[in-house]
């Protein structure tokens, strides 16, 4: 994209003869631009880089509250002792798709956490920046872990459901 804007502003020079004096004020406007386009790149970076983190963490909150339902219906079931095969079947096939669903998020998180390090190193940022994206990276990872406890939870759940048929 950089790249793009300098070859158009470099043609468009090329193009147009300028007088030593509008040539000069011409390098000024494209230091310029060339510094802003920098700082806007920096911010989209870092918007991204937020962005993806905040959508993980959901995702992750998400998972757990429909785990957590899961498990709140089959304590229901077991506490009215209304505990059947076809039911046991499909909360089993339930808990696969989740932990399936955990794993595939584990390395979603963690093709994320390369990649933002490959981009913290290829770009200079900010100690607040680096703070707060490393802060939302912690809360990632708790997250995650209470999200394998509670599918944790439905396993032992499911296994008491399934003594009670």
């Amino acid at each position: 994209m950089i790249r793009l804007i300098y070859i158009v502003i470099i043609s468009v020079l090329f193009v147009f003869p300028f007088d030593s004096k509008a040539q000069t004020n011409t390098e000024s406007k494209i230091e310029e631009l060339s510094v802003k386009v920098d700082s806007l790149t920096h911010q989209i970076d870092y918007i991204k880089m937020s962005y993806e983190v905040y959508v993980l963490n959901t995702d992750l909150k998400i998972f757990t509250q429909d785990v957590n339902s899961q498990i709140k219906d089959m304590k229901m079931n077991i506490y009215h002792h209304d505990c059947d095969r076809d039911m046991y079947r499909m909360y089993s096939r339930m808990y696969d798709a989740y932990r399936d669903n955990l794993e595939s998020t584990k390395k979603l998180i963690e093709s994320k956490q390369r990649l933002f390090i490959a981009m913290m190193i290829a770009r200079e940022w900010s100690e607040g920046e680096v703070n707060v994206l490393t802060q939302s990276y912690d809360m990632t990872k708790g997250i995650f872990h209470q999200a394998e406890l509670t599918l944790d939870m439905m396993k032992d759940i499911l296994d008491i459901y399934h003594k009670r048929i």
